[in-house]
C-alpha cells in the first residue's frame, strides 16, 4: 500500500510539472506581444554574448550590439536575468533582446519578454522592421 502511495503521488507530480515547475507566460500573440513591448521595453536589440557572469542571484550577460530598435546608441549592453523565466545565455550566441528598466535602473529581461536566440527570432525581426542606424565600435 505505502509503494502504491508512493507510486500514485510520483504521477501526480510528473503531470502537473509544467505547471509547477515551468515559467508561465501571459498567452497572447506575437503581433500583440511585440506591440506591446515596442512601448514596455528600454531596448531592443540583436546581439552577440562576449561574457555572462553570476551575480546577486540571477545572471548578467554583455552584449555586442549588431542591430538595434530602441534604446541608447551604444555599441554594448549588460542584461540582467533571473528566476524561474530567466533567459538562457550562452557566450558566442547571438540573441534578439527585449529588455526593460527594473528598480535598480538595470536592463532585465526574461524568456516572457520574447528574448530568444536570433534563429528562433525571425518572425519578430519581421514585425519589428528595418533596424535603425547607429554607431559601430
Amino acid at each position: 500500500m505505502r509503494v502504491l502511495m508512493i507510486v500514485v503521488c510520483v504521477c501526480f507530480i510528473l503531470l502537473n510539472a509544467n505547471e509547477s515547475l515551468a515559467c508561465l507566460c501571459k498567452p497572447e500573440s506575437t503581433g500583440h506581444a511585440i506591440k506591446r513591448l515596442r512601448k514596455e521595453a528600454k531596448v531592443i536589440f540583436v546581439g552577440k554574448v562576449r561574457n555572462v557572469r553570476k551575480e546577486k542571484g540571477g545572471y548578467i550577460a554583455t552584449f555586442d550590439i549588431e542591430k538595434s530598435w530602441k534604446g541608447d546608441r551604444v555599441s554594448e549592453f549588460d542584461v540582467y536575468t533571473e528566476g524561474d523565466c530567466a533567459a538562457w545565455f550562452v557566450t558566442g550566441r547571438i540573441y534578439l533582446v527585449y529588455a526593460a528598466q527594473n528598480d535598480k535602473h538595470n536592463l532585465e529581461t526574461d524568456v516572457c519578454m520574447r528574448t530568444r536566440l536570433l534563429v528562433y527570432a525571425m518572425e519578430d525581426l519581421k514585425r519589428l522592421g528595418k533596424p535603425r542606424d547607429f554607431p559601430q565600435p
